[in-house]
């Protein structure tokens, strides 16, 4: 169960951008697939990756999206 959550994302945008209305839907809530997924993919409609790299924004959007599931997943089950 999600007591508590607050995300950061670096690298997608010109500064660190914090994700407080895309986390309210976490607490509360057990850490499910479904809910991992739709906070990934909220997560990834926030992110404006610079122009800065050879990877294309549509690449960077969807390791995003893989990074946060992973993330949250390992963090549920404490991996």
């Amino acid at each position: 169960m999600v007591e508590a959550a607050r995300i950061v994302l670096g690298a997608v945008t010109s500064c660190p951008i914090l994700l407080a209305e895309e986390a309210v839907i976490l607490p509360g809530q057990p850490l499910t697939n479904d809910l991992i997924r739709e906070f990934a993919e909220a997560a990834t409609m926030r992110a404006k990756p610079l122009d800065n790299t050879d990877f294309y924004h549509g690449w960077r959007k969807k390791v995003l999206k893989s990074y946060v599931v992973g993330a949250l997943t390992e963090l549920r089950d404490g991996a």
